[in-house]
């Protein structure tokens, strides 16, 4: 399950649209983490490699992280 999977879930599409177009509008710090397939609890590099991009600092606009 992905992160965009479980907003969707969350939210439905069209408030997803909506969150997406006010980010962008914006200009917005966004970190988009594909955790499609993480394990926090089996590995800790997946937990770690999180972390450390949350101490990053990002220019405005979105980021994408895939894990390793």
């Amino acid at each position: 399950v992905t992160l965009k999977m479980l907003v969707f879930k969350t939210l439905g599409l069209k408030q997803l649209e909506v969150y997406t177009q006010y980010i962008k509008q914006h200009n917005i710090k966004t970190l988009y983490v594909d955790a499609e397939n993480a394990d926090f609890l089996g590995n800790e590099k997946h937990l770690q490699v999180v972390i450390d991009a949350l101490d990053k600092e990002y220019e405005n606009g979105q980021h994408f992280l895939t894990l390793p």
